[in-house]
C-alpha cells in the first residue's frame, strides 16, 4: 500500500489508475477466486463523506479559487453578510418580544387597577365581565398553542 502515500494528491482521493494499481498490489500472491471476490467487494464499496457548515470543505473552498480567482473571497462575504442578517433578525425578534411583554404588563396592570376601582365603587357587573374578558382570552391564547392533531387514516369523518 506504499502506492498509495506515494500518489495521494492531498484531498484525500486517488485517481481511478491510482486505486487500480494499489488493488493489484494488495491482490498479489491471492488465488484467482480470491482475487475476483475481494474485486466484487471493492467494486461495491464506496467511500463517502459529508460536511456541514455555512462554507465549503477547505478542499472544496481551494478549489472553487482554482476555478474563478477571487471566488473564494465571494463566498467568505457571502457568509459574513449571512451571518450578519442572521445576528439582526434574532435582534429584532427580541426587541418585539421585550415589547409585547411591556404591553402584557401595562394591560394586566390596567385591568387590574379597573377591578380594584370597581371593587370600590360598588360595580360588581362591571368586575364580572373584565375577569370573564379576561378569562376568555386566557382560554384562546392556551388553545392557539395546543398543536393542532394529526387525522390518523380511518377516523376520517369525511371519508
Amino acid at each position: 500500500m506504499e502506492n498509495y502515500n506515494s500518489n495521494h494528491n492531498g484531498i484525500g482521493t486517488l485517481s481511478v489508475v491510482d486505486r487500480e494499481e494499489c488493488l493489484n498490489e494488495a491482490l498479489e500472491g491471492l488465488s484467482e477466486d480470491k482475487q475476483a471476490q475481494i474485486r466484487r467487494v471493492v467494486a461495491v464499496a464506496q467511500e463517502s463523506s459529508s460536511f456541514n457548515g455555512p462554507l465549503p470543505h477547505p478542499s472544496h473552498f481551494k478549489g472553487y479559487e482554482d476555478v474563478l480567482a477571487g471566488s473564494a473571497e465571494r463566498i467568505l462575504a457571502m457568509a459574513e453578510k449571512q451571518q450578519e442578517h442572521s445576528f439582526e433578525q434574532e435582534r429584532k425578534t427580541h426587541a418585539l418580544l421585550y415589547m409585547g411583554l411591556w404591553i402584557a404588563l401595562i394591560v394586566v396592570s390596567g385591568a387590574f387597577a379597573l377591578v380594584a376601582f370597581a371593587i370600590y365603587r360598588g360595580a360588581n357587573s362591571v368586575v364580572y365581565a373584565i375577569l370573564g374578558v379576561a378569562a376568555f382570552i386566557s382560554v384562546v391564547f392556551a388553545l392557539r398553542k395546543i398543536p393542532k392533531s394529526k387525522v390518523i387514516e380511518g377516523d376520517n369523518p369525511t371519508k
